[in-house]
């Protein structure tokens, strides 16, 4: 495919996502921006781009280019935007850059590049933005951003860096912003950073440091933000951040370490985020975060070995975020949160607590007792999430009136006192789930609950809900009752609460639903029936359903739909029937559903499929047709996902003159017997083949045809040949499963 828009007077042209393999000189001269992102570019020529001497931004990533002309940008003297990433670029020319002197941005990310010459960037003096990330540099030169001083955001994760010279940052007096996360460096020079005054934010996560030296923040004292996570870091010396007073956020989430020095954080006096979880510590100091008493609002300390904490920890007034999940507490002083009045979330799952003073989230703890006054003088408290709880609830919540959200879990409660949320006029969530004796609803309990928005009931043993429990909570936009045996709803339930835009009833051993039931919900957008026992669906079930959007009735027993069934629910965009016994689907079903984009059949009983026929055939992206004992399918070019696995299916009809936009193909376990269906479909990102008996795949031939494949799944299927050419390069394939087939060794050596 070639462009031919050189009678075109354009200043944007957007070529992105085509199949451009070749560019002519032919471009518009008028151009400023030129985007060819996503195409399948391998070659450019030097004089591509000679007439576009307006060109300001030019992007040429996600192609398959493995070099560039020396002289390729040469006339480009306004360019100030240039975007190569995503290539296979492994080397640049010393003077590529030599006449783009107005580059601000340049992102060169994703490439094989090994190593960078200092001549590259030489010619670069207002160059601000210049990213790097995942090529393979080893070394930066010590030159390499002599004449770059403007720069402030430079890119530098995922290579193979094993040192920082401290004379390759001197120049940089501008720079806000450095991340070289995901390296192999193994320690930070001292004064490594001593020139980046204007430095803001540092990221060395992801690489091999054990050590973080005093001194080595020495030169940037405007540092707010220092993420040394995932590292191998096991000791802190106890002066490391003295120099970054401004600091406003300490990162060291998932390291090796056992203790902090109590003066660590004696001159952060702005620091407001301390991240320390998944490290080895078993005891913290009293007085460690007492200078960042006032500033502090955020402590994480998940996934380490603390087995006490106490009021001399604790001592931090502006807290309002503390994770303690994940330790090996066994209790709780009653002193211990007396430092921390403005707490707002707490979180201590995980651990081994028997019993509880004032605690916000109760995760995985042998509860059994919550006492009345454990939550007194906590006005601030809006959550609180407990499981499992073994005993009953009185009235905890009296003075807790900025209490927004309850969960309970894994409980055995049978009821609530009546006025068990009287005070609690903010409350918006109120999720019971698993509870097998919480089986009646009482509308004593939200009357004064104006505000309640969401309701989740999940599995617990509710038989029967009225109409008038819901009179009191008429501002519900959620309701959630799976799992409860209520076999039988009155068709005026949902009267009171004309506002819901989710109501989910899987699991609840319905039969059959009167025809009125959904009148009136109006604003609903997602329904769930699936898993009953539903057989048959009155023609105006779904009549009042004007804004549905999302509708399942998978795992039911319904072997035919009405005609006219969904006519009202024009705006359907998902339907899930899995599961049921549908042999046909009538041609007016869904003959107003022009929107219609997902559609799930599978384990039904149709032994064809023709999507042509379907009124919604131009929208539907996602067909699922698993399990049906399908013998014919015809698709249409707009479908881009297909999965039709477990049946006996042999071809795949389509119209030859059409484009197929299909991504994603799932026919495993078919009878299928070599990949011709596939080759149909050249925008093909994923292929599963498993248990398909297909002898061979042609390893050339899928590289040619399937340029775009990412992921090819063939186990299982007797492979025993990968075609004839030996060494075949697919520039996109990362994934390849061809596990427990039987290939020979000579052909495992062509991949």
């Amino acid at each position: 495919m070639s462009c031919d828009l050189r009678d075109l007077q354009l200043i944007d042209l957007n070529l992105q996502n085509n199949f451009l393999q070749f560019l002519n000189n032919d471009l518009p001269q008028s151009l400023e921006s030129l985007y060819l992102r996503n195409n399948r570019l391998e070659t450019i020529e030097s004089s591509t781009f000679y007439n576009l001497t307006a060109l300001t931004a030019l992007d040429l990533s996600k192609n398959n280019l493995k070099e560039l002309p020396k002289a390729v940008f040469g006339t480009l003297a306004e360019l100030n935007a240039l975007s190569l990433e995503e290539n296979y670029i492994s080397q640049l020319d010393d003077d590529i850059f030599i006449n783009n002197t107005k580059l601000e941005d340049l992102a060169l990310d994703n490439n094989t590049i090994t190593h960078l010459s200092p001549a590259v960037l030489a010619k670069l003096p207002v160059l601000k933005r210049f990213s790097i990330e995942y090529n393979h540099l080893q070394t930066l030169d010590a030159d390499l951003f002599r004449n770059n001083t403007a720069l402030e955001n430079l890119w530098l994760q995922g290579n193979d860096l094993q040192h920082l010279n401290p004379a390759t940052f001197e120049p940089l007096g501008s720079l806000m912003n450095l991340q070289v996360g995901k390296n192999i460096l193994q320690s930070l020079d001292a004064r490594v950073f001593a020139n980046l005054g204007e430095l803001t934010e540092l990221h060395v996560s992801g690489n091999r440091i054990e050590h973080l030296k005093e001194g080595t923040l020495r030169g940037v004292p405007k540092l707010t933000t220092l993420q040394v996570d995932d590292n191998s870091v096991k000791s802190i010396d106890a002066h490391f951040l003295d120099d970054v007073p401004a600091l406003e956020l300490f990162n060291a989430n998932d390291n090796f370490l056992t203790t902090i020095p109590v003066e660590l954080f004696d001159r952060t006096m702005n620091l407001s985020e301390i991240f320390l979880s998944r490290n080895a510590i078993q005891k913290l100091q009293p007085g460690t975060f007492d200078r960042v008493a006032n500033t502090l609002t955020t402590l994480s300390l998940s996934g380490n070995q603390l087995t006490n904490i106490d009021s001399s920890i604790l001592n931090i007034a502006a807290l309002t975020i503390l994770d303690l999940s994940k330790n090996l507490i066994r209790r709780l002083p009653e002193t211990a949160f007396v430092g921390v009045a403005n707490l707002t979330d707490l979180s201590l799952e995980r651990n081994l607590l028997t019993e509880i003073p004032k605690t916000i989230k109760l995760f995985e703890n042998p509860l059994e007792k919550i006492d009345v006054q454990t939550f007194t003088g906590m006005e601030d408290l809006e959550e609180l999430t407990a499981f499992p709880y073994n005993g009953v609830l009185k009235n905890i919540f009296q003075s807790n009136k900025k209490l927004e959200s309850f969960y309970l879990t894994d409980a055995n409660f049978s009821t609530l006192p009546d006025e068990f949320f009287h005070n609690n006029k903010a409350l918006k969530t109120v999720t019971i789930r698993y509870n097998p004796n919480f089986s009646q609803l009482n509308s004593h309990w939200f009357d004064q609950t104006d505000s309640l928005d969401v309701l989740e009931l999940h599995y617990d043993n509710i038989s029967s809900v009225e109409p008038e429990f819901f009179d009191v909570v008429d501002q519900l936009t959620e309701l959630h009752l799976p799992g409860n045996p209520l076999r039988a709803l009155h068709q005026d339930v949902f009267y009171y609460v004309p506002l819901l835009r989710y109501l989910d009833l899987e699991e609840t051993l319905l039969s059959e639903l009167p025809s009125e039931i959904f009148d009136g919900l109006y604003r609903l957008e997602e329904l769930y029936l699936s898993s009953n026992n539903l057989s048959h669906l009155s023609e105006g079930t779904f009549r009042h359903l004007y804004s549905l959007t999302r509708l399942s009735l998978s795992n039911n027993s319904i072997e035919h739909l009405e005609p006219l069934l969904f006519v009202n629910a024009t705006r359907l965009t998902s339907i899930e029937l899995h599961y049921n016994k549908l042999s046909h689907l009538d041609e007016r079903l869904f003959v107003n559903h022009l929107d219609l984009e997902y559609l799930d059949l599978s384990n039904n009983r149709f032994a064809a499929f023709d999507l042509s026929a379907k009124t919604f055939s131009s929208s539907l992206q996602f067909l699922v047709i698993d399990e049906c004992g399908l013998r014919s399918l015809k698709i249409t070019p707009n479908l881009r996902f297909i999965s039709a696995d477990s049946n006996p299916l042999t071809t795949i009809v389509v119209d030859k003159a059409s484009r197929y936009h299909l991504t994603t193909l799932s026919i495993q376990n078919t009878s299928f017997n070599s990949m011709d269906v596939a080759f149909g479909f050249p925008n093909l990102q994923e292929l599963n083949l498993t248990l398909t008996r297909i002898t061979e795949i042609d390893l050339a031939r899928v590289a040619v045809l399937l340029p775009r494949l990412q992921v090819l799944n063939a186990s299982d299927s007797a492979i025993e040949s990968l075609g004839s050419v030996n060494n075949v390069n697919h520039n996109r394939l990362y994934s390849l499963d061809i596990s427990n087939n039987t290939l020979p060794v000579d052909e495992l050596r062509k991949v």
